[in-house]
């Protein structure tokens, strides 16, 4: 009984570990999803009005503060959720969509 108790904390413990390893790295990713997008946003926007160049600094400012805050609402809703559902099937699906759909967004100037 008492190893079974003790097994089970250790998996509590690793899988504490496992998750927030995983936030970490979802932070970073998200961190060079700005980046790509800010690229993609770019490009779209020099291809349909070439003769704008001269206001990017000023859409790259709106682009970075906009695109940081939803990054940051995303990371502490996403830290809360999983703080709620910890352990759970859920948490781990969240987990998932989060980094599906940043690895695409990584990925989405090379198809563009």
């Amino acid at each position: 009984m008492q190893q079974t108790l003790d097994q089970q904390r250790q998996q509590t413990k690793t899988a504490a570990v496992v998750a927030s390893v995983l936030w970490v790295l979802t932070t970073i990713l998200g961190i060079f999803t700005i980046i790509y997008t800010r690229i993609v946003i770019f490009r779209t926007y020099i291809r349909f009005v070439p003769e704008g160049a001269n206001a990017l600094s000023l859409f790259n400012i709106i682009i970075v503060l906009v695109m940081a805050s939803f990054f940051i609402a995303i990371v502490i809703g996403g830290v809360e959720y999983h703080r709620t559902r910890y352990g759970s099937p859920q948490s781990w699906r969240i987990f998932a969509i989060v980094l599906a759909l940043e690895i695409g967004i990584v990925l989405l100037p090379l198809f563009l």
